[in-house]
């Protein structure tokens, strides 16, 4: 009887550890996912900063691959109240219907000119 007993507490132990450790492997999905997620938003960005672009003001739309994965993304560029910024929002999403955003990153693009920064 008593090993009976101990079996079954064994039993529910065990189902309890497969469970708990289902839901950390899902944790780990979706942290990973997230981050990919946050790479894209920061390239987005990065790319404005890096190659100097004025962005126009409006939405746009794309996809980029990290890791294999498709990431799709939206950008809202705004003025501010400094004509040389404007104001960057990147949204990255998993899904091409962009319900729901897994990444949301501010950044600002500053004009350049080009001559100025040449003459110092």
């Amino acid at each position: 009887m008593e090993v009976l007993i101990s079996i079954g507490i064994l039993a529910i132990v065990l189902g309890a550890t497969v469970r708990a450790s289902g839901i950390a492997i899902d944790s780990a999905k979706t942290s990973k996912s997230h981050v990919m997620a946050l790479w894209v938003a920061q390239n987005r960005i990065a790319e404005l900063q890096a190659f100097l672009k004025w962005p126009a003001i409006g939405e746009r739309n794309g996809e980029e691959a990290q890791n294999g994965v498709n990431f799709y993304w939206r950008e809202t560029i705004t003025p501010t109240a400094n004509d040389k910024f404007r104001r960057v929002l990147v949204e990255v999403f998993t899904s091409p219907d962009k319900t729901h955003y897994s990444a949301r990153l501010v950044g600002y693009a500053h004009k350049v000119n080009l001559n100025e920064k040449t003459k110092k």
